[in-house]
């Protein structure tokens, strides 16, 4: 019975597995075959847009990489002070009288930050860190600089999204032409129709401005707060020493 068992786990993995391979289109002559809708829409945003940005000149220099790097660094650095600030002052409130729970609840948050700081601080030359970071950098700086080109060429509404400002319309623009070019093809009209849909923007999102003012990705969000970060942070260091 075990050897029978084993044979039908193997045979029934086997017709689950070809059953998720799927054909979903053909970008730049590469065949995109995957398990989901969801990384079909990932490899051919990856493909196309990673084409445009070699072919336009478009990533990111050292310069740039280093400036987002510190734009991070400084990030970090001004939410640890603030969590040190309050940890101070709960430290100071329990000195006088008991916590209340929830209370307790935040010093023990702060706490634990502190020590997975500590460890972050002690691990800072590991190698796999430092790849992240550089993963990271690179990864927002030729987003940006994409969607700067194809606002500057496409023009269209824009949108505030969790990864930053985005060239909503100019994107739509910009995989259309694509498709009529031939390097974009789609071999599901179902799987086609739910790119579309995720692609075409949301006009009524909040975030959503169909004509803004000058260039919005004239200045890079994060060249743009370095300096009131810098300033934010020696505010909180001079309250922390006294």
């Amino acid at each position: 019975m075990r050897p029978l068992a084993v044979l039908f786990f193997l045979f029934l993995s086997f017709s689950i597995f070809a059953q998720e391979q799927v054909h979903y289109a053909t970008v730049l002559e590469q065949q995109v075959v995957t398990t989901s809708e969801k990384e079909a829409n990932k490899q051919i945003f990856g493909t196309l847009l990673n084409h445009y940005a070699e072919q336009n000149k478009l990533l990111p220099s050292e310069e740039e990489l280093s400036q987002f790097k510190a734009f991070g660094k400084l990030s970090k650095e001004i939410h640890r002070k603030k969590d040190e600030l309050k940890l101070a002052e709960l430290m100071k409130i329990e000195a006088t009288r008991s916590l209340s729970s929830e209370e307790l609840k935040q010093k023990k948050i702060l706490v634990e930050m502190q020590q997975q700081w500590q460890k972050e601080v002690e691990a800072k030359d590991d190698i796999h860190m430092d790849k992240f970071m550089n993963d990271m950098a690179n990864g927002f700086v030729k987003n940006w600089k994409i969607n700067k080109s194809l606002y500057e060429t496409y023009g269209g509404g824009i949108v505030f999204q969790q990864a930053g400002l985005e060239s909503a319309d100019a994107r739509l623009a910009f995989f259309e032409i694509e498709k009529k070019k031939g390097n974009l093809e789609f071999h599901s009209e179902e799987f086609e129709s739910q790119f579309w849909a995720m692609l075409t923007p949301n006009h009524n999102h909040f975030s959503y401005q169909e004509k803004p003012e000058g260039n919005p990705f004239d200045v890079p969000f994060w060249i743009d707060a370095i300096e009131k970060m810098e300033e934010e942070l020696e505010t909180l260091v001079s309250k922390q020493e006294q």
